[in-house]
């Protein structure tokens, strides 16, 4: 991953947890591919990602048309957390 890839990263963190309404949906759904792989399709618009958390083993995103559902945003962020400091440890 290049520094500039993380800074995104990072930025687009930040956004997930202070301004979930504001993230387009196509940028959660980058987030998600880049931390957690690919994911697969469900029933209708639906994407599942598998988090390596225990806590929170799987993450489920819809679109509200073009933008992410901030709930979800709000769970994205919180399994990305915990991923990375799983991967600290």
């Amino acid at each position: 991953m290049t520094p500039s890839h993380e800074r995104f990263l990072g930025k687009l963190l930040l956004r997930l947890e202070d301004e979930p309404a504001s993230v387009a949906f196509a940028e959660l759904r980058r987030f998600c591919e880049a931390v957690f792989g690919e994911g697969r399709q469900g029933k209708g618009s639906h994407l599942i990602f598998r988090t390596g958390v225990p806590e929170l083993p799987i993450v489920n995103i819809q679109p509200s048309g073009r933008m992410a559902k901030p709930y979800q945003c709000r769970q994205v962020a919180r399994a990305a957390k915990a991923r990375m400091a799983k991967e600290r440890d």
